[in-house]
C-alpha cells in the first residue's frame, strides 16, 4: 500500500506492483488531473479530504482489505524487445 501524490513515476511503479494506492491531491502540477483519474480508473482511491480523520479511515478500509487491488498491467516489452532481436 502507498500514500502518494500523482506522478509518472510511482504510476508505473503502482502499475506493475500492484499496490493499492491512496492519493492526495497534488497542486500546481499541470499533469495531476490526468494522472488522478488514470490511478482512480485502476482502482486506487483519492483522498479529497486529506484531513488525519479520513486519511485513518481510508487506510483503516484498505488494511481491512474492503478495498480491492487493482488489476495487473501486462508488462510486454521484453517480449516485444525479444522478438525484435530474434527477426535482426
Amino acid at each position: 500500500r502507498v500514500l502518494t501524490k500523482p506522478g509518472y513515476g510511482i504510476y508505473g511503479e503502482a502499475a506493475l506492483g500492484r499496490p493499492q494506492v491512496l492519493l492526495v491531491p497534488r497542486r500546481g502540477f499541470p499533469e495531476s488531473p490526468y494522472l488522478t483519474q488514470a490511478f482512480v480508473d485502476r482502482g486506487d482511491v483519492l483522498l479529497d479530504d486529506a484531513s488525519p480523520d479520513a486519511l485513518r479511515a481510508h487506510l483503516e478500509r484498505v488494511l481491512r482489505g474492503e478495498v480491492p487491488r487493482p488489476p495487473p498491467v501486462a508488462a510486454e516489452g521484453a517480449v516485444e524487445v525479444k522478438a525484435i532481436v530474434l527477426i535482426i
